[in-house]
């Protein structure tokens, strides 16, 4: 019995190794095939921006932004500082630039935010790392009230509305003033006949009254920028001019037909100011994949109305041909 029992587990032995050995076996017999995969990736020009929402709140005259002069508040969503532009399709960008949503009418002395468009108030820089904060476009409406201290290119003060249109372009809480040779009539601006504009040197404060005597010779309280015409699609005609010197200096400034209305624009390359000063806020190679940063801001004017607004900060890109 002894013997038997010794026989039967040496031959159990032998049939677990046999099994183990044939499994061992076949493992290496295993044989792979590859599948070839194709993909055509379309050729598009695709951007992403983030962060896509952003808020603050502010006091009129206040500049919000980390790095901004004067700047005392910041984004109170979390504290984002910069916008991030990133080429997300399939081939690379050459030209970046920016658009801001803007006032449909003057959104000064009316009582109401209705015609506020936080849009106006969007400054960006070079990149994350400047802090050469200009405006996108600015856009400011003439004076709804007669300014009495300021003096017209004639010597005339308060300046005379019937052949010179004046305003501000509000800065937070510095404003400059500016002066408009028009001579159609002052009701309405003729692009095609106004040759200049006079934008003072010095800004208009709460403690300081700023540069107000815009009389021709010998001066050093404005800078004249002559400006052209420009008419696009539509019978749009613009007077256009780059200013390059001054406190505004780098900016492209354009007076609208009929209305006086004037823009003030930096990071905007499109119609009028598609040539001058206005620059394309990236040109260069934004490879897919790559990404752009700029620091953000918004200046909020003096002198606007109470409560809560949306506006928009776009931007745009050409992808190479």
């Amino acid at each position: 019995m002894i013997f038997k029992s010794k026989s039967l587990f040496f031959l159990l032995g032998v049939l677990f190794l046999a099994i183990i050995h044939g499994v061992s076996a076949q493992s290496g017999t295993n044989n792979t095939k590859s599948a070839n995969v194709t993909v055509q990736i379309t050729a598009v020009t695709m951007i992403d921006m983030n962060p896509s929402t952003l808020s603050y709140t502010a006091s009129p005259g206040q500049a919000c932004g980390r790095d901004i002069t004067g700047g005392t508040c910041n984004e109170t969503g979390s504290n984002y500082f910069a916008i991030q532009v990133e080429n997300i399709g399939s081939w690379n960008i050459t030209q970046v630039w920016f658009n801001v949503s803007q006032p449909s009418q003057n959104p000064f002395a009316v009582g109401s935010n209705l015609y506020v468009d936080p849009g106006n108030f969007i400054a960006l820089t070079t990149n994350e790392t400047t802090d050469d904060f200009y405006f996108v476009d600015k856009k400011e409406y003439k004076a709804v009230r007669t300014i009495v201290y300021l003096k017209d290119p004639s010597g005339t003060m308060p300046a005379n509305l019937t052949k010179y249109n004046y305003g501000r372009l509000h800065n937070a809480s510095s404003e400059y003033f500016y002066m408009i040779e028009n001579t159609s009539t002052g009701a309405v601006c003729n692009a095609t006949q106004i040759s200049y504009i006079r934008i003072g040197v010095n800004p208009h404060t709460t403690t300081q009254v700023g540069s107000t005597d815009f009389s021709t010779g010998p001066s050093v309280n404005y800078i004249q920028i002559n400006l052209t015409t420009r008419q696009g699609g539509g019978g749009q005609f613009f007077a256009v001019g780059n200013i390059t010197a001054g406190p505004l200096s780098g900016y492209a400034v354009a007076v609208e037909n009929t209305t006086c209305v004037v823009r003030f624009a930096k990071w905007n390359k499109d119609f009028p100011f598609d040539v001058g000063s206005a620059n394309y806020s990236f040109n260069g190679v934004l490879t897919p994949g790559d990404s752009l940063a700029k620091k953000i801001a918004v200046l909020v004017d003096n002198g606007i109305y109470t409560g809560s607004k949306t506006g928009q900060l776009t931007a745009i890109a050409i992808g190479a041909a």
